[in-house]
């Protein structure tokens, strides 16, 4: 049997039995990609909200308000994602100024 990494009972869960994440699933990619994943999924959501938003407040619900918050979508997450490759490192060094480290 796979070992059990996490089990939970949250208000979520429908039945009486854990969910269940098993610690033998393959990873679909390497560890050493998780940063650029990172950015890539943040950039997308947060360009997704703020384009939208931003359409929004320029334009109002007007015809075809979803093709021209898509449009914007991809120009926006096209600079939004190697902008935060670049600024993630600059992030974490005033990150690590700011607050205290754990004791080693």
């Amino acid at each position: 049997m796979a070992d059990i990494v996490q089990t939970h009972r949250g208000p979520c869960c429908k039945t009486k039995t854990p969910c269940v994440a098993r610690k033998d699933a393959d990873p679909l990619l390497p560890a050493k990609f998780a940063p650029y994943l990172f950015a890539l999924i943040l950039s997308g959501f947060m360009s997704l909200i703020v384009s939208g938003l931003v359409s929004y407040k320029a334009l109002g619900l007007v015809d075809g308000f979803f093709g021209i918050w898509m449009e914007a979508w991809a120009f926006a997450w096209a600079v939004a994602f190697p902008s935060a490759l670049f600024v993630a490192p600059i992030a974490r060094k005033l990150v690590a100024r700011v607050t205290a480290q754990p004791n080693a």
